[in-house]
């Protein structure tokens, strides 16, 4: 009886351990490939600000 529950629990590690095993090797190949790069973003438009006119008038200066 305890050879069987013994038998189990090793297929069971062996399970876990392959799907761990697998794990680690896809992560590592998917870190191992090259990314595409990624498109330049467009750079948005500058908004240049225009300073307003005053509405007084400016003084000049007399020249005396």
């Amino acid at each position: 009886m305890k050879r069987s529950k013994n038998r189990g629990q090793r297929i069971i590690l062996w399970v876990l351990s392959l799907l761990m095993i697998l794990s680690m090797l896809l992560g590592l190949i998917l870190t191992a490939i090259p990314q595409p790069k990624q498109p330049t973003p467009t750079p948005l438009p500058r908004i240049t600000l225009i300073p307003m006119p005053t509405l007084t008038p400016t003084v000049t200066p007399t020249g005396s």
